[in-house]
């Protein structure tokens, strides 16, 4: 911040034609014009954590003006001390403050620009690792959670082995997750429950994952897309050509760009990995971005999961805003009231569970704790790899 002309910034020598003594209005005037200032530069500085180019510039021409209306008001009379208190106490202000903050360069390179990613990746999302499992059925009739995982507790016993679950789940009708760090573990699980007569247990299914390609240029024909990936990425060639069926398109998405179009693949867990790990895929003349897909599905009519509404088949047709059974949101006489928002899953759910569950939220918001756990279990079926 200091001046690097010493014949601008110093304060004017007495033969200098600012040396004449000002009248009080104008000492008042040049007085309130440096705490105007001063103001405006605390609360340009305070205004975010780092300090923009533009806020730098006015920050500067500021500090240029006060130095500039006390080099012009240089006074011998009894506010010559005060003036020069003040302004050496908001030189070593701005100087404190501007040394607390990291100002990026101001002028950056054809190359350096070139190098930063069209996306943010500092904090990249993690990629999720699927444990093995087992699914573990109660052989008689249970009524409550805690009963499943008693069921399971007497079933089998840990003390002589090596080892124990990672995790304990007890999922839909009454069903208990079960997972372990290796497949080895798994097995040995399996293998101990065979002679168990108080429950079932079966290796937990899994389904394969899927990757969704934003971007994609409306001129490159959504059936050629497999071989036009093959052909254009060679980290993920043999591994497509090892399993040509588990790399296929499943369906295309719109994109907000009405020239472009996104396309959801079903990849095998070792091509997804590679595809998130690289995080863009060359298809033409393109780089496209690439994430993963979840299969989770709620239907807007009945509020459930597993299906869209295209496809439900229930006779219930709850307000997904305020959870009233006599219209739907489309005709919701509420939807500008923010206090009349009810979630019908979280209010059922604790109806019949006796939760707890905040119900102030849209059935289909993000936030919704019954959306976040249906997620999570979709999340549980897929084989991500390790």
């Amino acid at each position: 911040m200091a001046c690097t002309n010493p014949e601008t910034c110093s304060i004017a020598n007495e033969n200098s034609p600012y040396h004449e003594m000002p009248t009080s209005a104008s000492i008042m005037e040049n007085l309130n014009l440096i705490t105007t200032l001063a103001d405006n530069i605390v609360r340009t500085i305070s205004a975010g954590r780092s300090v923009t180019s533009d806020s730098k510039k006015a920050i500067i021409e500021m500090a240029h003006d006060i130095n500039r209306i006390i080099r012009e008001t240089q006074i011998k009379t009894e506010y010559t001390a005060s003036i020069i208190e003040v302004k050496e106490s908001l030189q070593n202000t701005i100087k404190e403050e501007i040394s607390k903050l990291s100002i990026p360069p101001q002028t950056k390179s054809y190359a350096s620009v070139a190098s930063t990613p069209r996306f943010k990746t500092s904090n990249p999302a993690p990629t999720p690792a699927t444990k093995p499992a087992i699914i573990v059925t109660p052989t008689n009739k249970v009524n409550s959670r805690q009963e499943v995982i008693e069921s399971w507790r007497k079933s089998i016993c840990f003390k002589s082995c090596n080892y124990a679950p990672s995790r304990l789940q007890v999922i839909s009708n009454n069903k208990l997750r079960v997972e372990f760090d290796t497949c080895t573990q798994r097995d040995d699980a399996l293998e101990r429950l065979k002679s168990a007569t108080t429950v079932n247990a079966e290796a937990a299914r899994k389904m394969n994952p899927m990757v969704i390609l934003k971007g994609i240029s409306n001129d490159v024909p959504s059936e050629e897309l497999v071989s036009i990936i093959t052909g254009q990425n060679d980290e993920l060639r043999d591994l497509i050509n090892n399993n040509d069926d588990m790399f296929c398109l499943r369906f295309k998405r719109k994109n907000k760009n009405p020239k472009l179009y996104n396309a959801v693949f079903l990849c095998n867990p070792l091509i997804w990995r590679k595809i998130m790990d690289s995080g863009r895929i060359n298809v033409d003349h393109q780089r496209i971005h690439a994430e993963n897909f979840s299969p989770f599905l709620q239907c807007f009519s009945c509020l459930q999961f597993g299906h869209v509404q295209g496809k439900c088949t229930n006779n219930i047709h709850p307000c997904s805003h305020c959870a009233a059974g006599n219209h739907t949101y489309i005709d919701c006489p509420n939807k500008a009231n923010k206090s009349a928002t009810t979630c019908y899953n979280c209010q059922m759910h604790n109806n019949k569970f006796n939760t707890k569950f905040d119900t102030q939220h849209a059935a289909t918001s993000f936030s919704c704790p019954r959306v976040k756990a249906m997620k999570e279990r979709i999340c549980q079926r897929i084989d991500y790899g390790s």
